[in-house]
């Protein structure tokens, strides 16, 4: 989730779209990289293509704008988390089935420095924080429906939109705060639980 932080997962060598997944992954460490080494602002497309030994318009078929090297495709990310979060099992909490969805796009090892250094971009960089903001703000009123329907609401009560808010900043606080010391999901789950037993043991109110 660039939403979440954009987990780098390994690609197989065969099967379809292997290749194009492996070109893409290349791509991204590289810019990510860059950007680390001598600053987002000064890095160009260019810059990336030549490093990672492929063509501009390479670059940009996987990532049609520059913030996307270290966003990733947020809305992409996003609707499989919510798929994930409305398949969890029904009978766990909120933070619990929250945390069931977002586990599968964490990055899984500790002090993993691609990772460490895209969430230093995303916190030092004026442009990828706004845009990263922006595209967090937009997932809370999909998750404020989902957890509604996983509390047998027909449309989300007051509690629900602020354990939505609650649940999207608790993410980008705990995202930012990682410092690659442990595993991030560890980090995660921890930070999750301070917040477990205002938004889970809050009562569902019918409107009405």
């Amino acid at each position: 989730m660039a939403g979440s932080t954009g987990r780098l997962t390994s690609v197989g060598t065969n099967g379809p779209g292997g290749r194009t997944a492996r070109v893409r992954e290349h791509v991204e460490i590289t810019a990510i990289e860059l950007f680390d080494r001598d600053g987002y602002e000064s890095v160009t497309v260019r810059d990336i293509a030549r490093a990672a030994g492929v063509a501009e318009r390479t670059v940009y078929r996987h990532f049609p704008a520059k913030q996307a090297l270290v966003l990733g495709d947020s809305a992409a990310e996003f609707d499989r988390f919510v798929a994930e979060l409305d398949a969890a099992p029904p009978d766990l909490p909120p933070t619990a089935a929250f945390l069931h969805a977002a586990r599968s796009r964490m990055p899984g090892a500790a002090r993993n420095p691609i990772e460490v250094a895209r969430i230093r971009l995303l916190e030092s960089t004026p442009e990828l924080r706004t845009a990263w903001s922006e595209a967090l703000e937009r997932w809370e009123p999909a998750l404020a429906a989902v957890l509604s329907r996983r509390r047998g609401l027909p449309a989300p009560d007051a509690a629900t939109l602020l354990a939505a808010a609650l649940l999207v900043r608790a993410h980008r606080h705990l995202t930012v705060t990682w410092t690659g010391a442990g595993t991030f999901e560890r980090h995660y789950r921890d930070g999750l639980a301070l917040l477990a037993t205002g938004i889970d043991t809050c009562p569902a109110r019918r409107p009405g």
